[in-house]
């Protein structure tokens, strides 16, 4: 018996067992090799992307879906090779049903193949019974599995599509800081955008919270603009500094407001930078307020404005990370003139 092939085999299943817990049902993130993985993939596509002129938003649409399934596949294909070095430790390990004999190489991977899928074929036994015992763990380990990869995979289209609903949500309000606070205003103040405030931090907290419970829903890329959430959240929160401090006092919302969205944007902002993204090397420029000055809306000056916003340098400098690592540019936050 060869024990450094168990050591190796019960290893190799124990950490993919983690690995596949935890993202599925752990709640605070992916696991270690999920995690590296889906950096790796997603990093090697934006660049891609990135390269390109004019980007390829689609071969980031079909890469969360790639990298969604390819995570599932290396938890199977890991826990089968680690059965397989299982088996493979002793010549008696697996013998043939009728006559007892040695199975070979790859009568071995037929052996953990359909034990570990719970196939019920009687051609292979296995031989002995400590063997009969790591053939039930192995099949109750299988089962396990691909019960659970089946209950993550269908909650995380679920909650892709929600997640471009929430980019919508902000678009419907306007794709530019600007635009947002020029629709708000009915003539005398801003109260108009209140309601829409409440719902959109609700939805963003259960996006941060998705975040968590289906890492790999970070991947999952939206082609359009307007239903894109990094840019959408970016602009919603560039609308929200001008709301707070670039109009004038009096016409400004009250903190009851804006805080909630500004909350829940913190809670966003706290995950990916724990887990995702990191800060971008210098801030995004201050929201431009020149085209509310022309429809006459009640603005401040550039630098009261500008100062009042530098202590939000920070996480709009992450927010612009999270822009840039969505696949978009902040040309698609700000106004163009």
């Amino acid at each position: 018996m060869n024990v450094t092939l168990i050591i190796a085999g019960t290893l190799i299943v124990v950490a993919t067992m983690f690995d596949a817990f935890w993202t599925t049902v752990g709640f605070a993130g992916g696991g270690p090799l999920t995690r590296r993985l889906a950096r790796a993939m997603w990093a090697s596509v934006l660049r891609i992307h990135q390269a390109r002129s004019g980007g390829c938003h689609a071969l980031l649409k079909a890469t969360g879906t790639v990298i969604l399934l390819t995570t599932v596949l290396v938890w199977i294909v890991a826990v089968f090779l680690g059965y397989l070095l299982i088996f493979t430790a002793d010549g008696g390990a697996v013998v043939h049903g009728a006559t007892g004999e040695e199975a070979d190489l790859a009568e071995r991977i037929y052996f953990t193949g359909y034990t570990l899928f719970t196939l019920g074929l009687g051609d292979f036994v296995p031989g002995g019974d400590a063997w009969r015992i790591a053939t039930v763990i192995a099949t109750l380990n299988g089962l396990f599995l691909v019960t659970l990869a089946i209950t993550y995979l269908i909650p995380v289209v679920s909650a892709a599509a929600e997640k471009h609903q929430l980019g919508a949500a902000v678009s419907n309000l306007g794709t530019s800081p600007s635009e947002i606070v020029a629709r708000a205003w009915d003539g005398e103040s801003f109260g108009g955008i209140s309601t829409h405030l409440v719902q959109l931090a609700q939805m963003i907290d259960i996006h941060a919270q998705r975040h968590l419970a289906y890492p790999v829903l970070h991947y999952f890329h939206s082609v359009e603009r307007r239903t894109a959430v990094a840019p959408s959240l970016a602009t919603l929160h560039d609308s929200l500094l001008i709301l707070s401090a670039g109009v004038e006092k009096e016409h400004r919302l009250p903190a009851i407001a804006i805080e909630p969205v500004q909350r829940a944007l913190d809670g966003l902002v706290a995950i990916l930078r724990s887990d995702y993204v990191e800060e971008a090397a210098s801030p995004p420029p201050p929201p431009d307020l020149t085209r509310l000055r022309e429809g006459r809306i009640p603005v401040v000056g550039d630098a009261e404005f500008k100062d009042a916003i530098k202590v939000h340098e920070q996480r709009r400098t992450l927010l612009k990370a999270y822009v840039e690592n969505g696949g978009w540019t902040w040309e698609d936050v700000r106004d163009s003139r």
